[in-house]
């Protein structure tokens, strides 16, 4: 059960996180932002580490796609 109501309309509030991922020998970081009133997955990034930049990298893709 949520804490709090989902947003009412797609756009509205994105959530960005980051969680380790361990694949082969190195570890990376999966950065991605979800849409709170859908829970589509609308952005995503690895990176070596968790970073500014990645979640700026999110940012443009979604600037770039959605506007």
């Amino acid at each position: 059960n949520p804490r709090r109501p989902r947003s009412a309309n797609f756009g509205e509030l994105a959530q960005m996180d980051s969680s380790e991922y361990i694949g082969g020998e190195e570890k990376s970081h999966l950065h991605v932002a979800i849409d709170d009133a859908t829970g589509y997955i609308i952005g995503g990034y690895f990176a070596k580490q968790e970073t500014l930049n990645a979640y700026y990298s999110i940012l443009n893709q979604i600037l770039m796609t959605m506007g």
